[in-house]
């Protein structure tokens, strides 16, 4: 191997083989007569000369892959943190989702726009996002454009806090060579319009962030006037099923948009703004709403703050899914029981819930969070007290 040039690693091997083999041989010169040693001490000292330069001409070659490999990485390096700083900083709402719809990334733009941090938006499925009654389009051109590798553009509508936003999505395929399946990637634009950014995806304003400050004290002192009013409603009654009708009125003035009110063996009331499908729903089966059953076989509440599954509360007998007919935003299902049938660990063999009441927000309106839900299983418990009291 010639010193000084490129070092292999077989080379290598081979050279320090060889320079093994004549030190051994070297070595079994020890005790030869003087006149001899003479000649094996110059002969070591020629290996050990060679054995210096090939260790230095190593050394170099090592160093000098190693600084190519560090200017390499480096340059990759800054070149993959530049671009992550470019997606996060683009001005327009851009995701990047897997073939199930997942969020993979999402820029700052794309988290204004739907209202939520980016590290919450990661690994979430993005059809949540999307408007109930607009998601099974969005799901269709998803599939079309993974399966056809061709790009798709349409107008549909994201929910944004308690608000939905008309947008325009542009979905286009994404091959890259690290991942086993195509990625999608969407850009929101205004609704028929170019790319740019949409509107409503600006900070608010002093004064708007003052009025959202404002919100859970109108919330709460609401939710108060809902109870004070469900209890001066039951305590004027009889003692009767048919009292679930006021009761579900009551509900749907200020609380919710549809509330449904199920008891075993007694039917279902209905409370909500449109008298046509206030009928259909009133004649559906709870047992084939899948929230409703779980209420009532269980006991055991339940809060949709996003719905991901469109058949909650079954379908209509044209085989629609109820929740997108109701333009539904956000669900809340609870058992009518007292503390004791509501919960699994408490009840025993027991009996179990009377019935069960679903609360339903449409677009638009603000999601059912965990205070409504608390107070809902209140309103669940009075109205179990209520019918459990003996007839005067």
């Amino acid at each position: 191997m010639p010193i000084g040039g490129a070092v292999e690693i077989s080379d290598l091997e081979a050279e320090l083989s060889a320079l093994g083999g004549r030190m051994s041989a070297l070595r079994q010169t020890y005790g030869s007569p003087a006149d001899e040693i003479q000649g094996a001490l110059d002969a070591i000292l020629l290996e050990l000369d060679a054995a210096e330069e090939l260790i230095r001409a190593c050394i170099a070659e090592i160093r000098d892959k190693d600084r190519s490999g560090r200017r390499r990485g480096g340059t990759a390096e800054r070149e993959h943190r530049l671009l992550r700083q470019a997606f996060r900083d683009l001005p327009i709402p851009l995701f990047l989702l897997d073939g199930k719809g997942a969020v993979r990334r999402v820029n700052n733009e794309g988290a204004a726009l739907l209202g939520f941090l980016v590290g919450y938006l990661t690994g979430k499925s993005f059809p949540l996002f999307v408007d109930l009654s607009h998601r099974a389009v969005f799901r269709s051109h998803l599939s079309a454009v993974l399966r056809t590798g061709t790009r798709a553009a349409f107008d549909t509508r994201v929910i944004r806090g308690s608000r939905t936003q008309e947008v325009r999505l542009a979905l286009a395929p994404l091959t890259v060579s690290t991942e086993p399946e195509p990625l999608v990637t969407v850009i929101a634009m205004p609704p028929g319009g170019e790319a740019a950014a949409v509107p409503g995806t600006a900070r608010p304003a002093a004064g708007e962030e003052a009025g959202e400050d404002e919100a859970p004290a109108v919330a709460a002192a609401r939710r108060l006037d809902v109870m004070t009013r469900m209890s001066r409603l039951l305590l004027s009654s009889p003692r009767e099923p048919r009292t679930l009708a006021p009761a579900a009125e009551l509900l749907a003035e200020d609380f919710a948009d549809w509330v449904v009110a199920d008891l075993t063996g007694e039917g279902r009331e209905v409370a909500g703004p449109d008298s046509d499908l206030r009928k259909v729903l009133g004649q559906l089966d709870p047992a084939a709403a899948p929230a409703v059953r779980e209420a009532l076989e269980t006991g055991t509440s339940r809060l949709h703050e996003l719905i991901g599954d469109e058949g909650l509360l079954g379908t209509l007998p044209e085989g629609r899914p109820v929740l997108p007919a109701l333009d539904a935003r956000s669900v809340l299902t609870v058992p009518i029981a007292g503390r004791e049938a509501a919960s699994p660990a408490l009840r025993g063999g027991g009996a179990g819930p009377l019935g069960a009441l679903t609360l339903v927000r449409v677009a638009g309106h603000e999601p059912f969070g965990l205070a409504d839900l608390g107070l809902a299983e209140d309103l669940g418990e009075h109205l179990a007290l209520f019918l459990s009291r003996p007839a005067p």
